[in-house]
């Protein structure tokens, strides 16, 4: 959380540890769990084989644990990490039937506690499952789509390994995977789900967001619609801010068009007036924001092209922080290319190419008001790799903000960071290089284990490094 607090800006060394290397070239996933009981764990998913790193506080590598199941053959389905142990979610299959267990195993991989959370027919509702955790780490959402617009939902209770609600949800009048944005899993057990409905220029003058707010321990559900007043969304996130019981809707907007921004729309609900008040305020970019975006003075430019919502930060104080970036590819596959690779004979190959640039960020007071709007200036390029050592992190501490990405995509590049005060006020400067280290930094995937210290994963060449960055 970002606390709103007046304290002096002062730019700190940092410490950088680097593990050594693993190959992942027979890895399906990994999973840094972050800090456990003094001990970084990472969980390598192997297909039959479930194996646990153990490190130290600086990386030094301590053991390699094969965790044991109930069955050989199982699917990971999420872990939560704890302040002791972590617990594993997974599903196996069984005479017909289709199982949902946990285990808690603590920072060495030993075994402390299982149970059973659900059977079912294996024709079961829970395909491709989604799973996350809620801030506190206390409860647990397994969600999936089935069909006929219906989305399954059980919330787990971490601490005692039991269903608190198991149920499936039918939304008759939507499409639900095309209009599905994202659900919420508080603190204290609630649901929230945000659809977008008539998203298309052609039928705009319906346009409206749903949220879907499922109680604990509620068998009804409350919805209630935020009309867009014609406008289009070209990026939307929600976001729940446990502390001050606050629902936070933002996104950029246009009025004819899905891909350009010309301006920002939010909506910050206090639990108790979520259907009194859930309306959208719009408020459009002026000329000259557009025009400092692109470096100019003047700009014919009317809007800002290819900018999305990267996430919402919150605030102490019940404000919110719009995080936007400039994301585009494009494809350098020709007509034929495209349709030899599209055949049964031959895979399809990327041939993507991906920029990652400037980043606009909005603050606004918990009455709406802007406190500040800045840019922060950054260029990436990378060619078929999904964009993954790309954009940015958001390392969050009670003073500052601090913004880590890749200056380059290259394998000798430049770390930076934007250092940014709650007024605004900002510095740029060098993080560590990676020349001669043989590393390529997965910022988007880093995990925040204190408040002045983040782990990297680095992948080159099938190789796995972890990288600790503390300030």
């Amino acid at each position: 959380m970002f606390f709103l607090f007046l304290l002096p800006f002062v730019v700190n060394s940092q410490e950088v540890q680097i593990s050594k290397e693993f190959s992942i070239r027979n890895d399906f996933s990994y999973d840094i769990l972050g800090k456990i009981n003094e001990h970084v764990l990472l969980l390598r998913d192997r297909g039959l084989s479930h194996e646990l790193e153990v490190f130290d506080d600086n990386l030094k590598h301590l053991d390699t644990k094969e965790l044991r199941f109930k069955k050989r053959k199982i699917n990971i389905i999420g872990t939560v990490p704890r302040d002791t142990f972590f617990t594993c979610y997974y599903s196996f299959k069984s005479k017909g039937e289709f199982w949902i267990r946990a285990r808690n195993f603590d920072h060495w991989g030993i075994e402390k506690d299982t149970a059973v959370i659900t059977v079912m027919s294996d024709n079961k509702p829970f395909k491709r499952p989604t799973f996350q955790y809620s801030e506190n780490r206390k409860k647990s959402v397994i969600f999936s789509m089935g069909f006929d617009n219906t989305l399954n939902v059980m919330v787990i209770d971490n601490d005692s390994l039991t269903t608190i609600w198991d149920d499936e949800i039918i939304f008759d009048q939507y499409n639900l995977r095309e209009d599905f944005q994202k659900l919420i899993l508080t603190d204290d057990g609630d649901i929230f789900i945000l659809l977008d409905e008539d998203n298309n220029r052609g039928r705009k003058e319906r346009h409206h967001l749903l949220i879907s707010y499922l109680p604990n321990g509620s068998q009804d559900i409350i919805q209630h619609k935020i009309g867009m007043a014609e406008n289009l969304t070209t990026a939307v996130d929600m976001v729940y801010d446990n502390h001050n019981k606050q629902l936070n809707i933002a996104g950029l907007y246009n009025e004819k068009n899905t891909q350009d921004a010309v301006g920002y729309f939010y909506s910050m609900l206090p639990l108790t007036q979520i259907i009194e008040n859930a309306e959208a305020r719009f408020v459009p970019f002026k000329r000259e924001f557009i025009a400092e975006v692109y470096g100019q003075k003047i700009t014919k430019e009317r809007s800002l092209k290819h900018f999305t919502l990267s996430g919402i930060q919150t605030r102490a104080d019940g404000g919110i922080i719009l995080q936007s970036e400039m994301q585009k590819s494009y494809s350098r596959r020709s007509g034929y290319n495209r349709a030899l690779y599209n055949s049964d004979l031959y895979a399809p190959r990327g041939w993507t190419d991906y920029y990652n640039e400037d980043m606009v960020f909005i603050n606004l007071n918990p009455d709406g008001t802007e406190l500040w709007k800045e840019i922060f200036h950054k260029k990436q390029f990378s060619q078929d790799d999904d964009g993954i050592f790309s954009s940015f992190f958001t390392l969050r501490t009670p003073s500052r903000m601090r913004i880590i990405y890749n200056d380059e995509i290259k394998k000798d590049n430049t770390v930076s960071e934007y250092v940014i005060s709650p007024i605004g006020a900002s510095k740029r400067k060098a993080v560590l290089s990676t020349e001669g280290q043989g590393l390529k930094l997965r910022f988007q995937d880093a995990v925040q284990i204190s408040p002045t210290t983040i782990i990297v994963p680095s992948e080159r060449s099938y190789g796995l490094n972890l990288v600790k960055v503390a300030y």
